[in-house]
């Protein structure tokens, strides 16, 4: 009676390994199936795409003052399909969002008292870092508003402004800006006229700026409330020298000549 004990202690030895086996293949499938899926990183409204996930890259800039070039501490940028990331208290303005869907894909980025702006459209590479640079947000509001003062109102400001080497040419394009701060950007003008409305009333100066010449200031004028005040032809400069009215024509001689 003793074989057929050995016997069936051997078929069960190979059965319990057999069946030892194949539980330890269905546990490598199990743990290796996956491919890329595990140990991804979820960006706020964006995608689970796993480290190195096909079809996804990164995207990256800096957010910064369009007026002082100062860096944003507080904002949030968006791809177009929706990954987001919000940075607070930065001291750079440099974000990074992962897991971007790789395409041509735009940023936009928000900021409390900063026009929202939406960058041109660039390609993004699966398993790549695209770098979108600077992105310039103006300030929302532009130049505060003017308060008129109690018991009147605000005026208007106009002249033309020219060449002064060649007082026929008039410049294209500069920007015009009241010593109160009121401003006015002219571009592709035929004319070099400009108009600045809603001027504090009282002495007033305009400072024009324009590319390749030299900034120049008004004489003080007086502005008066609900009126416009002409400052005339503003001559600026690009030889170093001083603008200013245009340069009087010279003096005409006439000659009698007596038989």
């Amino acid at each position: 009676m003793r074989t057929p004990l050995i016997r069936l202690t051997s078929f069960h030895l190979r059965r319990s390994v057999r069946l030892l086996y194949l539980l330890a293949l269905g546990l490598s499938a199990s743990c290796g199936g996956g491919g890329g899926g595990g140990g991804g990183t979820i960006t706020t409204g964006g995608t689970t795409g796993g480290g190195g996930a096909a079809g996804f890259g990164s995207v990256t800039g800096r957010a910064v003052n369009s007026t002082s070039l100062a860096a944003l501490s507080n904002f949030t940028a968006t791809t177009d399909t929706g990954e987001t990331v919000t940075v607070t208290n930065s001291a750079t303005g440099v974000f990074t969002i992962v897991n971007v869907t790789a395409g041509s894909r735009t940023i936009t980025v928000t900021a409390q008292n900063f026009t929202t702006t939406t960058t041109a459209a660039r390609t993004v590479t699966a398993n790549q870092t695209t770098d979108y640079g600077t992105i310039a947000l103006v300030p929302s509001g532009g130049t505060p508003p003017v308060t008129p003062p109690i018991g009147g109102g605000v005026g208007t400001v106009t002249g033309t402004v020219v060449d002064a080497a060649n007082i026929t040419i008039r410049i294209a394009n500069f920007v015009a800006r009241t010593d109160t701060g009121e401003t006015v950007t002219v571009t592709a003008s035929a004319t070099g006229t400009f108009t600045i409305p809603n001027v504090t009333p009282g002495s007033r100066t305009v400072t024009i700026t324009a590319p390749g010449f030299n900034v120049f200031t008004t004489a003080v004028q007086t502005v008066t409330a609900n009126a416009t005040t002409n400052y005339g032809t503003i001559a600026i400069s690009s030889s170093g020298g001083q603008g200013g009215p245009p340069p009087a024509p010279p003096p005409t001689f006439s000659r009698t000549l007596r038989p």
